[in-house]
């Protein structure tokens, strides 16, 4: 039990709350009944072995195989009716109780996941028993959407996968680290062994090593091999690591051994060293959920660094990492990859109004704006923008200033930065409240975009969130815990669509002459790039040929070539005290020297993203040039090898090749 519960991946499957830790249970569950039906065969504990499984099977089906560790049970307390040496009487009684031992499991088996899996069945009331067409269509398409055959993008990352030897891996490495992991491995070969030689140890670990073999053997070789696949397995291993830590020192106290002492000695030191390494790599998992998620810290980290339609830093603070007083006003919904239709509109004489809360003592003496423009392309036009500066529920001006500025149309780049000074400068107090305001003062309205901000794009998670505001005080670089809001206390701030205007770069979409032009069009006009997982640069590289152009991207994006400076990195893995150790490689890593083949011993993809990807930022350097992005993309030919031969087009190497994921 302790050291399944340092198991890192159960530690996972247990925060997500998903079917697999509900099925693991059942699982656990069917065996403890299973080894009771083993060693004593009462029916109580044949019919709960049964019901156990039963749940099981309703929680996840692709648990059948451990039908056969029940038969084997069974079986095993038959052997007797096979000794023609016992009486007729005795050998008929082992066979017919365990015989009904098992047809009572088998009921209790059907009732339970009756019970609690009515969808399988098409009724009508609970004696239906008619198997539904549409569960066994659902299992189908399952089934389906695990293959090959699925061009769903979650299925690029298994391309070029080793069966059986990526999920040995992962376990060993990650799911329940290498020691627990390798002794439990060899208990399982060792229990073999002993089954092989008639050993009596092998057969009281026979049930469990068939179900290891079995259910391995069939799910280690499927084409998508995540690592909660193999949960039901952990438990019982981890029972098999316990049963050979306790065997060892057992054997080692028989005083007819020769040096005793010493091998007591190892045996203890090798149960320490396990259960130590097994509780140490767990806690370090746990690193992950002592911190905010990785999608929160950058989201949060925006929101005080990044400046919204309008911001202003504090001078003369007492306290470092004071962040940015953000204004944030509402933005339309707008258009797909239009940064201009997203653009907040500043019509004349309409009032703009957003309350803020002083971060800390200080003065602001200007107004930063990073993209002031116009709606339309009408030429320059000179309008006047006032900006000043109240308290809530008091008209009375604080500060005020009047930008009068030829502003311009400058399309989806939305308009130009500008520095607003004030006079006098606003002097704020720690925790009070002001609001700021904004108000077109001529005829011609003007556009204010804020940052404009570039994301992979589908299938992809959404950075940067919504986030609850910190206490007024506390900020990101207090590195504040995880789990302090909930619904009915959250101070919500919509970073997308208020602070930032987002693209999105489609990167998974097939490679074509469009798709480049759009990502040329998205480089050339955002300030930030933020990759929110390793799905596009990682998995989707797995079929590098497929997308040519993509991966000269990513490449290009990481190495500054492309004309963007990697300014933060959000990383949560391992970690405890001085230990550390990440569980992805990170293409920043190239540039520190750390080989490219571990790549291939990172965990899987689904063990990272869903509670701690890598999170990288990009901002535009003053240096980016337009010129250079096209050439580098420019640089890949995308004539498909589909559409070589049809016409004659253009004589240059074939670019994409179109394997979809069977072919790869």
């Amino acid at each position: 039990a302790f050291l399944y519960a340092c198991a890192v991946l159960p530690i996972q499957i247990a925060h997500f709350g998903t079917a697999d830790a509900m099925t693991n249970l059942w699982v656990a569950m069917t065996f403890l009944f299973l080894v009771r039906a083993q060693d004593n065969g009462t029916l109580w504990d044949y019919a709960l072995c049964g019901a156990a499984f039963g749940a099981a099977l309703a929680s996840r089906v692709n648990i059948a195989p451990l039908v056969i560790a029940i038969i084997f049970a069974a079986a095993v307390r038959m052997l007797p009716a096979l000794d023609n040496a016992l009486p007729r009487s005795e050998r008929w009684r082992a066979f017919a109780y365990n015989f009904g031992g098992l047809v009572l499991a088998g009921f209790t088996t059907l009732l339970i996941f009756r019970i609690f899996n009515p969808y399988a069945f098409l009724g009508p009331g609970f004696f239906g028993l008619t198997p539904n067409p549409r569960w066994f269509e659902d299992l189908g398409r399952a089934r389906y959407m695990t293959s090959a055959a699925s061009e769903a993008p979650p299925q690029w990352q298994w391309v070029g996968r080793a069966p059986y030897i990526f999920p040995m891996t992962n376990m060993l490495l990650w799911g329940m680290g290498l020691a627990l992991g390798v002794t439990a491995w060899v208990a399982w070969g060792w229990s073999g062994w002993q089954l092989l030689r008639g050993k009596a140890d092998g057969l009281k670990n026979a049930p469990i090593f068939l179900f290891i073999l079995v259910y391995f053997g069939w799910v280690g070789a499927n084409f998508v091999m995540s690592m909660r696949y193999y949960l039901p397995m952990y438990s019982i291993l981890a029972v098999l690591a316990a049963w050979l830590l306790i065997t060892l020192i057992q054997r080692a106290n028989q005083p007819q051994f020769r040096l005793a002492g010493v091998r007591r000695a190892l045996a203890v030191g090798l149960t320490l060293v396990v259960t130590g390494f097994t509780f140490i790599w767990g806690a370090m998992f746990t690193n992950v959920y002592r911190h905010q998620s990785t999608f929160v810290q950058v989201s949060h980290w925006i929101w005080e660094n990044v400046p919204g339609d309008f911001a202003m830093q504090l001078d003369g603070t007492q306290t470092a990492d004071v962040p940015l007083i953000n204004i944030a006003f509402g933005q339309p919904d707008g258009m797909d990859n239009d940064a201009l239709s997203k653009a907040l509109l500043l019509m004349p004489g309409q009032r703009q109004t957003y309350d803020f809360t002083a971060p800390a003592d200080g003065t602001v003496s200007s107004v930063h704006a990073p993209s002031l423009g116009l709606p339309f392309d009408s030429g320059a036009q000179t309008s006047a923008l006032r900006i000043w500066v109240t308290q809530p529920g008091n008209e009375t001006v604080l500060t005020e200033t009047v930008l009068t500025s030829q502003f311009n149309y400058r399309g989806q780049q939305v308009g130009d930065a500008y520095d607003i000074p004030l006079n006098p400068p606003l002097t704020v107090a720690f925790g009070q409240k002001y609001t700021f305001n904004v108000q077109v003062t001529t005829d011609q309205p003007i556009v204010s975009g804020g940052s404009i901000f570039a994301r992979d794009g589908g299938w992809e998670e959404v950075v940067p969130s919504d986030i609850c505001l910190f206490p007024t005080g506390v900020t990101f670089a207090d590195d504040p815990p995880p789990g302090a809001f909930d619904s009915d206390n959250c101070d919500r701030r919509r970073l997308i669509g208020s602070l930032v205007i987002m693209y999105d770069f489609n990167l998974h979409n097939e490679e074509d002459p469009n798709k480049r032009d759009e990502t040329l069009k998205i480089v050339d006009n955002t300030d930030y790039i933020v990759i929110a997982t390793n799905r596009r640069y990682d998995s989707q590289a797995r079929i590098p040929l497929r997308w040519p152009m993509t991966m000269r991207y990513y490449d290009t994006l990481f190495s500054g070539e492309l004309g963007f400076d990697l300014i933060q990195t959000f990383q949560e893995s391992f970690e405890l005290g001085p230990l550390k150790v990440s569980d992805q490689y990170l293409p920043s890593y190239k540039a520190l020297g750390i080989p490219e083949w571990l790549n291939e011993f990172e965990s899987e993809e689904a063990f990272t993203v869903y509670d701690h990807p890598a999170v990288f930022l990009f901002k535009k350097r003053a240096d980016y040039s337009p010129e250079n992005a096209r050439a580098i993309l420019y640089s890949v030919p995308l004539t498909r090898v589909d559409d070589y031969g049809r016409t004659y087009s253009d004589p240059t190497l074939i670019g994409p090749v179109p394997w979809n994921v069977e072919r790869a």
